[in-house]
């Protein structure tokens, strides 16, 4: 059976040389601006993104005739797969296929009304519809970089509503792009409706960027405020212990002369004198005094809530202090991390929590160790926090957003009574 091959001309393979390759180069270049870097090699990248014109291409040599929806399904499938290269949230993820699929039904509609889309490559083509598929490839390739001035697609911690608004504009744009594709229109009237389809899909990206913009300001703005508490934690910390030191010295002598006349009257009650001497020196000790006030406030702040007297604790920090490491993200690693070690040291014997931080040419290694009961829940081949209450494991998970925005990695590593993290960052 002879196929639709033997009759190519040299001016089908130019056309399918600038018109076939458009379709995943142009969704590689619009998944750029919502994504920095693939999670997959780049050769497994190259190869999803290639099946695509393979596919199309194998599927008009083969002969077989095919529908224009069956062709469009083919094609949104790879829309909703090429996304999946990336780290994102789901919502992102779904949100940058409707961004292509949004895209490329504009393109259609701005050059359907010069040929016929179920026409195929491989039929006899006028010369002058030959300049219009190199047009419309051309188009393809340019229209990518209009997302170029939003600034908003590459952020993660935007709230839900912008994606969905995204999803649900693409949606609704895309079905009127179709549907004026069906209608026989005046060149003029087709041309000023896809134009206006074009502006108002402009129009919708930059008031949401405008948000965002807004939104990142009252983050900023709410950073500082936190920074402050922080700030006025650690002071008030110093200041306690500081007054506990000098009141201390000042009874030194009190406590001694105290001390002596127990051992001779009553060695019981001295033993108790003792006991609660150790307990008040044990109250607001500085477990970081490195200078950087907001890993010095989260850890003296987190550890200063320890209520099993019994804990040993100990902390190794060598950062500088001058580490560029947003205030919200050292709150979110150091802070879910300790109340989870300190949560999981209160009720078992011989309970320790072991905390190492240093950070050598650009990069920030964090080590924290504690004892606990051996038990661990897994969900999707993850270890989820126990300690969240009705929130159960997001402590651990956004302190795998928040490492993995510094293109870090955390490790947990665990046995029968010692529970593991190591994180290292690139700051």
């Amino acid at each position: 059976m002879e196929t639709l091959i033997e009759y190519l001309t040299l001016s089908h393979f130019m056309v399918m040389l600038v018109g076939i390759p458009s379709l995943p180069v142009a969704s590689f270049l619009i998944l750029r601006q919502f994504f920095e870097v693939g999670k997959k090699s780049k050769l497994i990248e190259i190869s999803i993104y290639t099946l695509l014109p393979i596919s199309g291409f194998l599927h008009f040599a083969s002969g077989i005739p095919g529908s224009p929806m069956l062709s469009m399904l083919r094609t949104y499938f790879f829309y909703f797969a090429f996304p999946l290269l990336y780290e994102g949230s789901k919502l992102k993820k779904i949100a940058s296929s409707f961004t292509i699929i949004v895209i490329m039904a504009i393109v259609d509609g701005m050059t359907m009304f010069f040929f016929e889309m179920g026409n195929s490559l491989m039929h006899e083509l006028p010369l002058d519809q030959y300049i219009v598929i190199f047009l419309a490839a051309i188009i393809i390739y340019l229209l990518p970089f209009s997302l170029k001035p939003f600034s908003f697609f590459k952020k993660d911690n935007l709230p839900k509503w912008i994606w969905l608004v995204i999803i649900f504009a693409a949606s609704i744009l895309t079905i009127v792009s179709l549907f004026i594709m069906i209608l026989d229109l005046y060149l003029l009237t087709h041309t000023v409706v896809m134009v206006s389809i074009f502006l108002v899909w402009m129009l919708i990206l930059y008031l949401l960027d405008k948000f965002s913009i807004s939104y990142a300001k009252e983050q900023s703005a709410l950073m500082e405020v936190q920074e402050k508490v922080h700030y006025q934690t650690q002071y008030q910390l110093i200041q306690e212990n500081f007054e506990n030191s000098r009141d201390m010295r000042h009874d030194f002598k009190l406590h001694l002369n105290t001390l002596e006349e127990q051992l001779r009257s009553s060695p019981e009650e001295a033993q108790k004198y003792v006991a609660q001497l150790l307990e008040q020196s044990k109250k607001n000790v500085i477990h970081s005094n490195t200078g950087h006030v907001i890993f010095d406030a989260v850890i003296n702040g987190e550890l200063g809530k320890i209520t099993n007297n019994a804990t040993a604790v100990e902390v190794d920090i060598k950062i500088p202090i001058d580490l560029k490491v947003d205030s919200i993200d050292v709150t979110k690693i150091l802070g879910n991390l300790l109340t989870n070690a300190i949560t999981a040291t209160t009720t078992i014997e011989n309970p320790f929590i072991n905390l190492k931080t240093h950070y050598s040419k650009g990069q920030l290694f964090i080590a924290l160790e504690n004892s606990f009961d051996g038990i661990v829940i897994y969900e999707k081949d993850q270890i989820i926090s126990r300690y969240d209450g009705e929130n159960r494991g997001r402590g651990l998970k956004i302190v795998r957003k928040a490492v993995q925005q510094y293109d870090g990695e955390m490790k947990i590593i665990h046995d029968e009574d010692k529970f593991t993290v190591k994180i290292v960052m690139y700051v």
